[in-house]
């Protein structure tokens, strides 16, 4: 997976000029967390850091270097880039609770390395994507606050960090809730015994 995606970013360049995945990450277990950045200049990924603690790094394609973004003293399970340019989501949990949170980073040039902002973080509620299409300033996230079987899904604003409901749900596993490309919840199903 690694070295197609790596093949397809470089398809205009010289076979020399492929990055080597011993630079990118040492461990090759975390190669289905690589992702591609929405203006196809960077690609990111969860590694280990120098503690040993998984964090998101990047690999922008003109620097030839990978630079890490998110500095956690607890794993990163995965990140995913936005609609709006230099910010991603991350989710992580406490130490295996499976009360996943998520989190919006800023990770231009400028902005502090360790601020971060948590989209939900109440105690024995999980938080989890519904919808980014990459191209909007908005996800929606799916948070069972209400009763742990069902999430409820709001829609996140990337630029003002509000969020407000979209589906009160009641009924449908957060699996079975279906978007469009403009992230319209289209289908809910549930399955019958």
């Amino acid at each position: 997976m690694l070295q197609l995606l790596l093949g397809c970013l470089l398809l205009k360049t010289t076979a020399e000029s492929l990055i080597p995945r011993e630079k990118l990450v040492s461990d090759s277990s975390n190669a289905d967390k690589f992702a591609l950045s929405p203006d196809g200049k960077t690609v990111g990924f969860v590694s280990p850091d120098a503690n040993k603690t998984r964090n998101v790094f990047t690999w922008r394609i003109s620097e030839r270097q990978k630079k890490q973004v998110t500095f956690e003293k607890i794993d990163v399970i995965e990140f995913m880039w936005t609609g709006v340019p230099d910010i991603i989501l991350f989710s992580q949990d406490n130490n295996g609770d499976e009360n996943t949170m998520i989190f919006k980073k800023n990770i231009s040039e400028n902005a502090p390395p360790l601020e971060r902002m948590v989209i939900s973080n109440t105690p024995r509620v999980q938080a989890t994507l519904v919808a980014n299409n990459q191209k909007d300033g908005h996800v929606l996230i799916g948070i069972n606050d209400e009763t742990p079987e069902y999430h409820n899904v709001y829609k996140f604003d990337l630029l003002t960090n509000e969020l407000s409901l979209v589906f009160n749900n009641t009924r449908f596993s957060v699996e079975s809730i279906r978007t469009d490309n403009d992230m319209l919840i289209r289908l809910a199903y549930d399955q019958q015994d």
